[in-house]
């Protein structure tokens, strides 16, 4: 069995791998004290990081075969602790865009290697919850620094840079308690395999590049695709309707954390119910929580479609990431696990782009005008899934 200490120090890690977007209740303050940036380019500060990570992600899962993967953790939790220096500098947007590119490849280096970690020393059931975990742990750590944050930013936007000190620390934690090695848990014998069932198992895994598994990896780029409308555009959608408050934007914000936190506990239990609907169900969730926003202009809104969106992201994350690393050889989890965490970090960062592009046809207010659009995407992608019955069938091609 894993050692207490381990476990420990990978919990504390798991606590500051996702907390890169606790900035986002500043973003309209920041956008005050430089007002000749545009809001496009201010929605930067989150999609830069996003695109850090993508890049970063999509190399990850090869250096794992050369370094630790306890390097790797603890390099990305040191990195996002480079994010301090935004409070003692405040005079450049440059730079707080460059932290941006640093805290985003610390997030990708830990957001990919976790979850691979994890999937490679846990089979069956136990895969599910251990993941589940890391995504609920993520989302209390997302939510208790945003809200955190958000506080914080009454005072002064610099502040809220102030909390990925907190990285530093179980950065540190990392260094001292996690072992050595790749291996951080020995399989019980019961869930060993002999090598003729193991290869016969293997042998009906997919390919990284079949149809099925860049299907799973497109919907789970719709995950944050969706989910970004919300973390990009809640402070400005607030502030342009005077719903609110930085403090309550970041009150709000950390709702959807408490929503992941609530799934990531309970979705593995669910899946067993919904089965083929799982990811309809998810969708579901994160589509009533972008009209909540959309519709209901009022503070009750904010916090009843946050929660929604945070339930739906939880369960979403937990189950697209167990069908790809059930469904792929175990050699390929790495890899598949980096991708995972590439294709989420490159829809969060296109989803500025391509919203503002298409808001700007319609409406001056690009920011309440994106929740409808994310609203409109969630429904398409409802009917989509819904008609080809696509995890149905995907359940039975590898063979659950």
């Amino acid at each position: 069995m894993i050692k207490p200490k381990s476990m420990f120090a990978l919990f504390c890690l798991m606590f500051v791998a996702g907390c890169t977007v606790a900035i986002a209740p500043s973003l309209a303050k920041i956008g005050l004290s430089f007002p000749d940036v545009s809001r496009s380019t201010l929605q930067m500060l989150l999609s830069f990081g996003a695109f850090s990570s993508f890049g970063v992600s999509l190399f990850v899962g090869k250096i794992q075969q050369y370094i630790s993967q306890k390097t790797v953790i603890t390099a990305g939790a040191f990195l996002i602790s480079t994010g301090m220096i935004g409070f003692f500098y405040t005079t450049s947007f440059t730079l707080l865009l460059v932290l941006s590119l640093l805290m985003g490849a610390g997030s990708g280096a830990m957001t990919a290697t976790i979850p691979a970690l994890l999937s490679t020393y846990f089979v069956g059931e136990k895969r599910s919850i251990m993941l589940g975990r890391n995504v609920s742990l993520q989302a209390i750590g997302s939510m208790l620094l945003t809200s955190l944050g958000g506080t914080l930013a009454i005072y002064g936007w610099r502040y809220n840079y102030l909390m990925f000190a907190i990285a530093l620390v179980s950065g540190a934690v990392g260094l001292f308690l996690l072992p050595n090695d790749k291996k951080i848990e020995n399989k019980d014998d019961d869930e060993e395999a002999t090598g003729s069932e193991l290869a016969s198992e293997e042998d009906d895994k997919l390919s990284m590049t079949s149809p099925t598994i860049l299907t799973v990896l497109m919907l789970a780029a719709m995950i944050m695709f969706l989910l970004s409308c919300s973390q990009n555009n809640l402070a400005i959608h607030a502030s342009d309707l005077n719903i609110g408050n930085s403090s309550l934007v970041g009150l709000a914000l950390s709702c959807e954390s408490l929503g992941a936190i609530i799934a990531g506990f309970f979705i593995t239990k669910l899946s067993v119910v919904l089965k083929g609907n799982t990811l309809i169900f998810g969708y579901v969730l994160m589509t009533l929580g972008n009209a909540s926003i959309s519709f209901i202009h009022l503070t009750v809104g904010f916090f009843i479609g946050t929660i929604l969106i945070g339930m739906s992201m939880g369960s979403l994350m937990t189950r697209t990431l167990y069908l790809l690393t059930s469904g792929v050889k175990k050699s390929a989890i790495p890899m598949t696990a980096g991708l995972f965490s590439a294709v989420t970090s490159l829809g969060f960062a296109l989803a500025p782009l391509i919203y503002n592009s298409i808001a700007g046809l319609i409406s001056d207010s690009l920011a309440t005008t994106s929740f409808y659009l994310a609203t409109l995407f969630g429904v398409i992608l409802i009917l989509i899934l819904a008609v080809t019955r696509f995890e149905t069938r995907l359940l039975k091609l590898i063979k659950f």
